[in-house]
């Protein structure tokens, strides 16, 4: 990734990403909350994403020279804002920071020690407060959460090393994962890299209707290609984790449509384990290709509403 020639601006410890697209209602109280933190070593890349009501505006009239400004061609995904924030970013640390949520003041402090305390680690995470009051635990972010596109990682709670993204890379910019990039690469990261997870709320995450992540239907689907992007990478992992795992595969895939409409894990599953009844049944399903059987199981799958976004 090409970055700032060194000593293009005084160094800073963390560079903070916030892309942003038409949150004039939101931005200023997002750069409000980094300017409260009780760690002060920062710089602020706000980026922009073709903005029609004066969020750039807003953004520069901050008045805190920690804070740039850039603005971009409209993309409709998040993953090309947060990419040109990070190109641009300084630190040896990046935090991403959402246009509509709110940090607390201690975030970044208590985020950048537990990093002081374990060289090793390379990505530490927190809980968060639901602007919804909805109380859905927060969890370290483990291979076999993420594996069943269980994703507990609120991108906003996120501080990692910039190292991890020069070597593993940024967001993936496929259209087809839209909605879904953070968890892509989470699940680029888990395992090769070590997480930090910090059970204690340190921001306020937004949840608005018709947001990004609301359409639960699109969500899982776009969870399903960053899987069959993991599995393509580490298929002996994802194999690993046995009969039961593949059959929940095929089953996803046979819900949502994708691909063969999972017939190959549904066939791997059956083959590693014929008396699983789970996934002979699914594969029937799967090999007869019931379509209104199909709509049923995707609306009650939709319902369900696996969490492979957290945004």
């Amino acid at each position: 990734m090409l970055r700032p020639a060194p000593g293009a601006v005084s160094s800073t410890r963390i560079s903070v990403v916030i892309p942003a697209y038409d949150a004039a209602g939101t931005i200023v109280a997002a750069i409000d909350s980094l300017r409260a933190q009780t760690f002060d070593d920062w710089e602020a890349i706000v980026v922009d994403d073709g903005s029609a009501d004066g969020t750039a505006e807003l953004a520069a009239a901050a008045g805190d020279t920690r804070v740039r400004v850039v603005t971009i061609p409209h993309s409709g995904r998040p993953a090309v804002p947060r990419n040109e924030g990070i190109r641009l970013a300084h630190g040896t640390e990046i935090a991403f920071l959402d246009a509509d949520d709110v940090w607390f003041p201690t975030k970044l402090e208590r985020q950048l020690a537990a990093l002081d305390r374990d060289p090793v680690a390379g990505l530490v995470h927190c809980a968060a407060v639901r602007s919804d009051g909805v109380d859905r635990p927060s969890a370290e972010a483990t291979f076999e959460r993420l594996a069943r596109a269980e994703n507990p990682i609120y991108t906003s709670s996120v501080v990692l090393r910039t190292a991890v993204l020069d070597r593993f890379g940024s967001f993936d910019v496929d259209p087809r994962l839209r909605g879904t990039e953070d968890f892509d690469l989470w699940l680029r990261l888990v395992g090769r890299v070590r997480f930090i997870f910090i059970d204690e709320p340190l921001l306020r995450y937004s949840v608005r209707p018709g947001s990004l992540g609301s359409d639960a239907t699109a969500i899982a689907a776009a969870g399903l290609v960053a899987l069959d992007k993991a599995i393509g990478r580490e298929p002996d992992r994802f194999a690993a984790l046995g009969s039961p795992y593949l059959t929940w595969v095929g089953s996803q895939r046979f819900r949502s449509g994708v691909g063969d409409g999972g017939r190959r894990e549904l066939r791997a599953a059956v083959a590693r384990d014929p008396f699983n009844l789970r996934a002979v049944g699914w594969l029937l399903l799967a090999t007869l290709r019931l379509p209104r059987l199909r709509m049923l199981l995707r609306v009650r799958s939709s319902a369900r509403g696996r969490a492979t976004r957290r945004g």
